[in-house]
């Protein structure tokens, strides 16, 4: 029987406008230069972009619960296709989807962002709960973008219908994800909260997964056993827009697998370093 994972979180767009250096313009205070565009692509950014992670990884029925107005069927062609990815849309929770724009010339190192983004969303989570509750998924990804989706009782009520759960949290305060099986974070993330790892883990009892970008992997056991360490391998670095979702894709799917965390975390440190060794967010090219 084929195993199926959930995907919860804030859905973003991610806009790519990709072209080349044309002229210097002085029109403003300083010249600058002038982009001529000849590609757009809009893909699923923030907890959709860990759903199409896991759907390019395979081996599972990956379904992502989409909270929130969008139109997610023409537009979305994206590195990876989502064909192999089921969709649970719930329009009726008041969620505005935010959108990022990222303007790149491939000829030269100019990159600029802007973000279309309300920050903090107020949202009806009933839907979502309900939704959840009924979907008897062996596991259940949580991607936490911050935006209001991931409210303490979906997280809660997600990691209680589930066997799995992997957490890639935000915020200061992680008390909503208490009882996942495992949460995966960065440094920075982990630093915000204040509070050491070893503590964090037994606190929440939850393993604690803490990534230190291009240097090392920590486990932190719920336990309170010895500190574990895992190399990450030197590889030419490009770009690492998603890396961390392509982590926490990986993480799971593995652990769901095989249900060791030793051999996730290997796993998810071998397909974030691909991905992190081209432009934009996909495994392969």
């Amino acid at each position: 029987m084929e195993l199926k994972i959930l995907v919860i979180g804030d859905l973003l767009l991610d806009r790519w406008i990709t072209g080349r250096f044309y002229k210097i313009t002085n029109e403003w205070s300083t010249p600058k230069r002038v982009i001529i565009a000849d590609r757009e692509q809009v893909t699923l950014g923030g907890a959709g972009n860990a759903a199409t992670k896991l759907a390019s990884l395979n081996g599972c029925e990956i379904t992502f619960l989409v909270a929130g107005e969008v139109s997610f069927t023409d537009e979305l062609v994206g590195p990876e296709p989502t064909r192999d990815l089921r969709f649970k849309h719930l329009p009726d929770t008041g969620y505005r989807v935010p959108e990022k724009v990222r303007v790149i010339a491939v000829d030269c190192d100019e990159r600029c962002r802007y973000d279309w983004d309300k920050g903090w969303q107020d949202i009806d989570d009933k839907p979502i709960i309900e939704y959840i509750k009924s979907a008897n998924s062996d596991a259940v990804l949580i991607s936490d973008y911050g935006k209001g989706v991931c409210t303490t009782d979906v997280c809660q009520a997600a990691i209680c219908s589930s066997g799995i759960s992997v957490v890639d949290p935000k915020g200061v305060s992680w008390d909503k994800y208490r009882g996942a099986t495992i949460i995966k974070a960065n440094a920075d993330e982990l630093q915000e909260t204040g509070i050491p790892p070893e503590s964090l883990a037994s606190r929440l009892g939850s393993e604690l997964v803490i990534t230190h970008g291009h240097e090392r992997v920590e486990l932190y056991h719920k336990d309170g056993s010895q500190l574990e360490l895992f190399d990450v391998p030197q590889i030419k670095f490009v770009d690492a827009t998603g890396a961390g979702d392509m982590f926490s894709a990986a993480l799971t799917l593995d652990y769901v697998k095989r249900r060791d965390i030793r051999a996730a975390i290997q796993y998810a440190i071998q397909c974030a370093s691909t991905s992190v060794s081209h432009l934009g967010t996909g495994l392969n090219r």
